[in-house]
């Protein structure tokens, strides 16, 4: 009957692929053509980075967001597929009535382990929100777009100043025999 099992059906339905290394040019290029700014793009310094990030990533449901004085904020998406959580307090990240999150974390806890894709100069004293948004170009552009596009476009129609960090954890040149990620 079928030649694919349910599983597979449902991955490729969804967009999602087996990771392979992306190099820079790759995810600039991935971007740009979802109307997001390349500058924005962010890579893990090394290996061990990436797996603190990952850790990161999975713990706070891809999202980290911080206040003016570099203090992480109180967010944790509700863990179910509907992204709309997230869009809300990307919306109301402004008001500065944003709980601060049970432990005290400043934003070195992410860009010690990042280095931008692309050279700029940067006065992050400048923003009054920053935002860290995890993401993977496997998962497809059906995920990208909702919990990446989306997202920084809300971000962006605030009327305060929001640093946006688009942290991508994909698989970088060489990685591929040091990582390997396999999806069945």
């Amino acid at each position: 009957m079928f030649a694919f099992g349910c599983k597979r059906i449902l991955l490729y339905s969804a967009g999602v692929r087996t990771p392979k290394e992306e190099d820079i040019e790759s995810l600039k290029e991935y971007v740009s053509k979802n109307g997001l700014d390349t500058n924005d793009i962010y890579l893990p310094k090394d290996t061990s980075s990436y797996f603190k990030l990952n850790k990161i990533a999975s713990s706070q449901s891809g999202y980290v967001f911080f206040n003016d004085q570099k203090e992480m904020l109180m967010y944790k998406d509700t863990g179910s597929a509907c992204s709309a959580p997230v869009i809300l307090f990307a919306k109301n990240i402004c008001s500065n009535n944003q709980r601060l999150f049970y432990k005290k974390y400043n934003t070195t806890l992410i860009t010690d382990k990042i280095v931008p894709a692309c050279k700029t100069i940067l006065d992050t004293n400048a923003y009054q929100n920053y935002a860290f948004v995890f993401w993977y170009k496997f998962f497809g552009k059906r995920k990208f777009k909702s919990d990446v596009v989306d997202i920084v476009n809300s971000l962006k129609k605030n009327n305060c100043k929001v640093k946006i960090y688009l942290v991508n954890l994909d698989l970088q040149p060489g990685w591929k025999k040091d990582i390997p990620i396999k999806i069945n």
